[in-house]
């Protein structure tokens, strides 16, 4: 990865309708990411495109926004008949590293990079477009990798030990990021209280949220007593 110190992202946002029917939900992607972007100092630009069902409209997009050092996309990178970034980016020269990664939610991420001469190289993140795997999948790969290219040498946030105040019921296989409420014990340690969550696509679950606690691939249920580690998601708890 180029590192540089003032980075430039372009932020497209991808709706299947432009037109939404009655039965239609809001599109809340800058409300999630808007403030979470501004924390990182030094960024400077941003797109804001809707498309609908057409491919030439999202190429046209993609093309403007390639002038900027990391292309940060939400939605359609799964394998829905409109999930169209993959195939849009491949026109636009974009060199696909990964589409897929183990972790939930957030499995569909698009990761790719465009060379475009003179040693000059746009960083391209696809992000889910379900809010929470969205989240998940910034905080986790692309945020770190935008602190790193702007020079920072603590890319990656910290996690906190917590010791789990509720058990877990899951099956192994992915790493997990759960929504959790961190609190202060008694005695004076960090607690986290996991939350019920209907999904990747449970905003209110996100929105109580301070933390997501992180259970390891390898990992079935987890029993109340144990510690793992949290991310955070606001400045509670930060020390």
């Amino acid at each position: 990865m180029a590192t540089a110190k003032r980075a430039r992202t372009a932020r497209l946002r991808i709706h299947v309708e432009n037109d939404p029917a009655t039965a239609a939900v809001y599109h809340i992607t800058p409300a999630l990411f808007g403030r979470r972007v501004k924390q990182i100092p030094g960024l400077a630009g941003r797109i804001a495109v809707s498309y609908g069902k057409d491919p030439a409209g999202l190429d046209a997009v993609i093309a403007g926004a390639l002038s900027s050092d990391v292309l940060l996309l939400t939605g359609g990178v799964s394998m829905g008949d409109f999930d169209l970034v993959g195939a849009a980016l491949g026109r636009a020269g974009c060199r696909p590293i990964f589409q897929r990664v183990a972790i939930q939610p957030g499995k569909p991420l698009f990761f790719g990079v465009v060379e475009g001469g003179a040693h000059r190289r746009v960083v391209v993140f696809g992000l889910p477009g379900n809010p929470v795997s969205s989240i998940v999948d910034f905080l986790v790969f692309a945020r770190p990798a935008i602190r790193r290219m702007m020079g920072s040498l603590r890319p990656v946030e910290p996690a906190l030990s917590v010791e789990l105040l509720d058990p877990i019921r899951r099956r192994p296989g992915r790493r997990a990021y759960l929504p959790a409420r961190i609190e202060v014990t008694g005695a004076g340690r960090l607690a986290a209280r996991p939350l019920p969550s209907m999904g990747s696509a449970d905003l209110v679950a996100l929105s109580r949220a301070n933390a997501l606690v992180i259970v390891h691939e390898t990992a079935g249920d987890v029993p109340a007593g144990a510690e793992l580690p949290a991310l955070l998601l606001d400045d509670s708890f930060r020390r």
